[in-house]
């Protein structure tokens, strides 16, 4: 169980060491060490994290049989996706190839987005980044791949100023996971935006928190009613419709679905957003780069649609959940981006680095004192004990 905390101490390190380095180029090593120090624990892991049951089931069917196209052609795994069944051949190397590989695109690239940002943002993105994203990688194999690779298509965007790659990453995208339709939609309207040069003021900011409140806090669940509407009329629009349809009353029959309240992440979120939000300005002054700014205000608009969607979800819990994963890595760099106007010197980078971690800390304490998993779905419990591929 020490696994977690080992983790999180060299992380906490690489942090602190990051603001004492002179040479830009030290500083991306350090931040690229820490990735692949991430890569491979949790693509070392085996039976540990959400969802791993019915992935590893494909992964090793694939590797122990003579005729691997027929496993990802057959009925009990047809409801992946094509690109993912292809990815998954993968597994003919070896069993464990497929999850190593899923990990080092997801954290490899969500480096591989900030690594040009402040350099004084990157410490503090590393610690919220055990807080939020990194658990993602841990549980929703397709999501995290097909959220990578439009991510990639974002990086190459706003290096070559290119909507091009944008473009190209989004079929391959949705081969991997049917959502990521909703998620590029969101990325390319921010970056439209950015192109445009719209900058969202604070009353505009205020507005939109003030729909996501009411949302959330009024027992109307317009999410449960949209859901509703569409398999009715999905199940007109034939074959492709129905199969939609059905996997949509899914989650209305067979999940346990509730309605979610104003709890501390919200709050957490809607706080981030407008603070970010108010000192923009100040924010964008502080960063020297076209390819900084326009990586800072993508987390700043996707955020604002995160805060909207949250509330539009808000009665759908379970898939709320699935939807929101693909924000938090918007939400960690926004969070990030805050000590450009609160940490100017080395003390204060300190200072808030302490706070950070203490933030953290509290997450892998009661990770580590859960239980084994038994069993049960509590959340940490499906991460206790950490078990790798060398102690299968």
């Amino acid at each position: 169980m020490i696994d977690y905390f080992i983790i999180l101490l060299f992380c906490v390190l690489c942090a602190l060491l990051l603001p004492t380095l002179k040479h830009r180029f030290d500083r991306t090593v350090v931040f690229f060490l820490v990735a692949v120090v991430l890569m491979l624990f949790s693509g070392w892991r085996y039976y540990t994290g959400w969802d791993f049951e019915i992935y590893q089931s494909l992964y090793d069917a694939i590797y122990y049989s003579n005729d691997p196209l027929s496993i990802i052609s057959h009925r009990d795994y047809r409801d992946f996706e094509l690109g993912f069944r292809i990815f998954s051949l993968s597994a003919v190397i070896s069993p464990y190839i497929p999850v190593l590989l899923s990990c080092v695109i997801s954290v490899g690239i969500s480096f591989l987005l900030v690594y040009k940002s402040p350099s004084r943002i990157l410490g503090v993105f590393i610690l919220l980044y055990l807080w939020y994203e990194y658990f993602a990688v841990f549980n929703i194999q397709r999501q995290i791949i097909a959220h990578a690779i439009i991510l990639f298509g974002i990086y190459l965007t706003f290096t070559y100023n290119r909507k091009l790659f944008v473009f190209l990453s989004a079929p391959l995208a949705f081969s991997f996971h049917v959502s990521s339709m909703l998620l590029f939609t969101f990325y390319l309207l921010s970056i439209f935006l950015i192109e445009r040069k719209f900058r969202l003021n604070f009353i505009l900011g205020l507005f939109i928190v003030a729909v996501s409140l009411s949302l959330v806090i009024l027992p109307i669940d317009i999410a449960g009613i949209s859901f509703r509407i569409s398999t009715f009329i999905l199940g007109y629009l034939g074959e492709i419709g129905k199969h939609a349809s059905l996997k949509i009353s899914y989650y209305f029959n067979y999940l346990e679905l509730y309605k979610t309240g104003l709890s501390f992440r919200y709050l957490e979120y809607i706080a981030i957003f407008l603070m970010a939000l108010y000192k923009s300005q100040d924010i964008l002054d502080e960063i020297s780069s076209d390819y900084g700014k326009k990586v800072f205000l993508l987390s700043l608009y996707v955020s604002a649609i995160h805060i909207i969607m949250y509330a539009l979800l808000s009665g759908l819990g379970v898939i709320q959940e699935r939807v929101e994963s693909y924000f938090f890595l918007m939400h960690v760099i926004l969070a990030s981006h805050l000590v450009l106007i609160t940490a100017k010197d080395l003390k204060r980078y300190l200072l808030i680095t302490v706070m950070c971690l203490a933030f953290v800390f509290i997450k892998y304490y009661r990770l580590i004192q859960s239980d084994a998993y038994i069993g049960a779905d509590s959340h940490y419990q499906r991460f206790i004990p950490y078990n790798s591929i060398f102690t299968d």
